[in-house]
């Protein structure tokens, strides 16, 4: 009798050792160098990517335990580090109110990571933001210069559009 028990318990401990690895597996994460983790555990945040300027702790790799297993389960948001592009047709005003259309193109990246996770939920908000900011900008600047002056200053229209637009990211 005590041999049965004594199998028993040695079946359940390699049972659960079975689970436990096979876990480790599937929870695993090596993270992409285009991309970067916010990891959020019951008792900190930390941002892994393969670029050491990003994360917080230095690592590229974590365990992506399911946030419905309580005391070590982890939110995760993948935040996506490739340039990006927008590009807008928009109509604005010159500085004496003749309408125009510009088409403006736009490349952007995200270089702080959890700042960027607490100020948009999705990509999707993220370029409604963004197009924001550049129709804002792009009118702010266009409302100083006359269509002549815009034709020859087109570098140092950028310029300034781009420093507009500078001020108001470094918020987020």
């Amino acid at each position: 009798r005590m041999i049965d028990w004594t199998i028993y318990v040695l079946l359940g401990i390699v049972f659960i050792a079975i689970i436990a690895v096979i876990c480790a597996f599937v929870w695993y994460r090596i993270v992409s160098p285009t991309e970067a983790h916010l990891v959020i555990t019951p008792s900190k945040k930390m941002i892994i990517s393969s670029d050491d300027s990003i994360a917080t702790d230095k690592k590229k790799t974590y365990f992506a335990i399911p946030s419905s297993i309580p005391f070590f389960g982890r939110q995760i948001r993948i935040m996506d580090l490739n340039i990006k592009e927008i590009v807008l047709l928009q109509e604005s005003y010159e500085k004496n109110q003749a309408r125009f259309n510009v088409k403006s193109s736009t490349k952007f990246r995200i270089s702080n990571v959890k700042r960027a996770a607490e100020t948009y939920d999705d990509d999707e908000e993220l370029k409604k933001q963004l197009e924001e900011v550049i129709v804002s900008s792009t009118n702010a600047i266009a409302s100083d210069y006359d269509v002549v002056e815009m034709r020859s200053k087109k570098q140092e229209m950028s310029n300034a559009i781009q420093k507009e637009m500078d001020d108001d990211l470094k918020q987020w």
